[in-house]
């Protein structure tokens, strides 16, 4: 039954490309990975060996190509391609030592503007500056550009551009005979050139054959929404347990916790016993592990609460997770006693190592000896990040999740994530600037905020993803979420620094309503293409507040034959137990006029307006307020004031 969920994607479309001569490149990782799968499926019924598919995700592919670049032209061989958390510090750098009067938080604003500047093949100087923030913008993009050039590094639209030419001056050895982009929605202009110029040939294809029957599923709320989605899918594998059916819930990772108690009580009203793959993207210092490693290493710096300290304390991943639990009570009742609110790392090391609390085994001397080597770790005042690299691992490996035996195979993964993210971190020392440990910290915190950690999950027949990560794979049924008027399309927004008639100009997304329906319906009919049944629901309520289908649904509620048929909503059974619910009925008299005899009066309104409570105490029941108790003391009360 396993083998039945390995195929993700249709391949059918690129069956008849050679792999020796052709390659397919993705958008990402992610679909680069799942089409190699599902191309091995494929060739695996019919063939017992077969030719691998050569498939690269685009970033993968145009550096592997830029190092061939790299051995053509001399002047390119010293030169390092910027990271995204490079070209951040720089920014970052460049604003703090500027004199203009810009927040350092614009970084990222600008970061962002120029990847797509690059992308829509357009120039600063294209841009009108009749706004302030473009003519900062455009004046510190010169600094920045010096920076590059001073630390030997190159931006992406140079890379591109030495690819281009590397390709149109024949230096590559052999072309491709094909070049297949595979999923993309659309290709920038200077990439498109590169494919042309690397191949004889070149097509752009998406994958699917399908034409799915699509439905809509208007639903009360938001609840009922996930709830309805969850029975159908149950519903669904329950019928017939080969098939693969995924539900699409654009705000997944918001919504973890009813994801899963809406799934379990799903499955089990249906008895069904199989695994579900819910892939929900976390920032790696959200991470258990990450979380962990940084609050290891922020202990190292300034002072810090009692509640700080008690909580990397009982931290299981580090090296007081081998302190026994006895010994932890102790400690904790000794910091919470002690007379300071804040101390620092070696007073914490004080408070933990006290003899009087460890029962002082031949074990237990030899874990305070270690836990002693902590207050005697010491930092350079400043250093490069490749020397702040080494240290940050020198304190996971004597103090961290090392000492753990409490790894769990979910945690093994975001270890190997936060390794290669030191690694990308290490990098950073091309930048050949010497900073102080709170700055190396901050760099390394924003390394893992920009990381998005993944788990590896096995392939299962019931898949809740992203509203992005389901594109392009290919399923039985799709059930897509939250597709209201206010969610889709995409809004037009109005950008810090690029003007609105320019970005239409270049056709920069989220600058055209009728464009941003043109590239929804694109990414419906994707989903259309890639399953036998597609389900598109919209909650008519969420808090309170009415929301209106968006247009496409629209169209389809003009169709009785288009509207799904949908359970009404039930309280998950994990809320729903009678041990935890007490009916009562309450009988009341009925409305008598002859003693309910109140009159409306412009008091009544201005009470009933004021607290509706108060205004039915007063003029239904008849409630009087009590006397305001007087302050002070009543004169017999009092003593005589002797002088």
């Amino acid at each position: 039954m396993t083998q039945i969920f390995e195929r993700l994607v249709d391949t059918t479309k690129i069956e008849r490309f050679n792999p020796n001569t052709d390659i397919v490149i993705t958008p990402n990782k992610r679909l680069a990975s799942a089409l190699m799968k599902s191309w091995s499926f494929t060739k695996s019924k019919a063939n017992v060996a077969w030719e691998e598919l050569n498939v690269k995700a685009l970033e993968d592919w145009l550096n592997e190509i830029f190092e061939l670049v790299q051995l053509s032209y001399e002047n390119l061989t010293d030169k390092n391609l910027v990271s995204k958390q490079q070209e951040l510090f720089l920014w970052k750098k460049i604003i703090k030592t500027s004199k203009i009067n810009c927040h350092a938080t614009n970084a990222k604003i600008f970061s962002d503007t120029l990847s797509e500047l690059y992308a829509h093949n357009a120039n600063i100087s294209d841009i009108p500056y009749y706004r302030e923030s473009t003519r900062i913008f455009a004046k510190l993009s010169k600094r920045y550009f010096h920076e590059l050039e001073s630390n030997n590094l190159l931006s992406t639209k140079s890379r591109d551009d030495s690819i281009l030419d590397f390709f149109k001056e024949d230096r590559f050895h052999t072309k491709y005979k094909n070049i297949i982009c595979f999923g993309f929605d659309n290709i920038s202009v200077l990439h498109l050139d590169i494919f042309k110029n690397a191949s004889e040939n070149f097509f752009q294809l998406n994958p699917g054959c399908k034409n799915a029957e699509t439905l809509v599923a208007p639903c009360d709320n938001d609840k009922h929404e996930l709830y309805a989605a969850t029975q159908w899918a149950a519903d669904a594998l329950a019928t017939e347990s080969h098939k693969r059916v995924a539900i699409i819930v654009p705000n997944l990772a918001s919504n973890l916790d009813q994801v899963y108690r809406f799934i379990n009580d799903a499955l089990a009203d249906n008895s069904l016993k199989l695994p579900v793959n819910i892939s929900a993207g976390k920032k790696l210092s959200n991470t258990s592990i990450g979380f962990s490693l940084i609050n290891l290493l922020h202990s190292f710096h300034e002072d810090h609460t009692y509640q700080h300290w008690i909580s990397l304390l009982y931290d299981p991943f580090t090296i007081f997770s081998k302190v026994p639990d006895e010994t932890l009570h102790r400690i904790e009742n000794m910091i919470r006693n002690n007379n300071e609110y804040f101390f620092n790392i070696s007073k914490f090391i004080n408070l933990v190592c006290n003899e009087t609390n460890w029962d002082c085994s031949n074990t237990d001397k030899v874990l305070i000896e270690k836990i002693l080597g902590i207050s005697k770790f010491t930092f350079p005042k400043k250093t490069n990040f490749k020397t702040w690299a080494e240290l940050f691992k020198e304190i996971v490996l004597s103090f961290g999740w090392e000492h753990s035996t409490l790894i769990s195979e979910l945690e093994q993964q975001q270890i190997e994530g936060v390794l290669s993210t030191l690694l990308a971190y290490e990098r950073m020392d091309s930048l050949k600037i010497e900073v102080h440990f709170q700055d190396a910290l901050d760099t390394l915190r924003n390394h893992f905020t920009n990381v998005i950690f993944h788990p590896k999950t096995t392939q299962s027949p019931l898949e809740i993803l992203g509203y992005l990560e389901g594109r392009n794979l290919e399923f039985d049924a799709i059930w897509i979420c939250s597709l209201s008027s206010d969610q889709y399309p995409l809004r037009i927004i109005n950008h810090p620094v690029l003007p609105l008639d320019f970005r239409k100009k270049f056709s920069m997304r989220r600058s055209d309503p009728h464009r941003e329906i043109e590239f929804f319906q694109t990414e419906i009919t994707s989903y259309q293409k890639n399953c036998s049944t597609l389900i598109l629901s919209y909650p008519k309520k969420i808090d309170g507040a009415e929301l209106s289908p968006c247009p496409i649904l629209a169209k389809l509620l003009k169709y009785e034959d288009k509207i799904a048929k949908i359970k009404a909503f039930d309280y998950p059974k994990s809320i729903r137990k009678k041990s935890l619910v007490r009916s009562i009925k309450e009988k009341c008299p009925k409305f008598d006029n002859a003693i309910e005899n109140g009159k409306i009066s412009i008091q009544t309104i201005e009470d009933q307006a004021s607290c509706p409570f108060n205004a039915f105490a007063i003029h239904r029941l008849y409630a009087l307020p009590q006397n305001e108790p007087a302050l002070g003391l009543a004169p017999q009360q009092r003593g005589s004031i002797i002088h």
